[in-house]
């Protein structure tokens, strides 16, 4: 799958937080960050389409 960069603005607390999870995880924090938005979207589209 072809993937493109995005750069956003965070704060640094938010910025820990995710950091922490991800470790927590075992995951890389760019992938925490993809499997949060997908669930964002799968159940924000489920919710509209209710």
């Amino acid at each position: 799958m072809e993937t493109i960069t995005l750069t956003i603005r965070i704060t640094p607390e938010l910025k820990r937080q995710i950091e922490i999870i991800a470790k927590n995880e075992d995951r890389s924090i760019n992938n925490l960050i993809n499997i949060i938005l997908k669930n964002y979207i799968k159940e924000n589209t489920l919710n509209k389409k209710s």
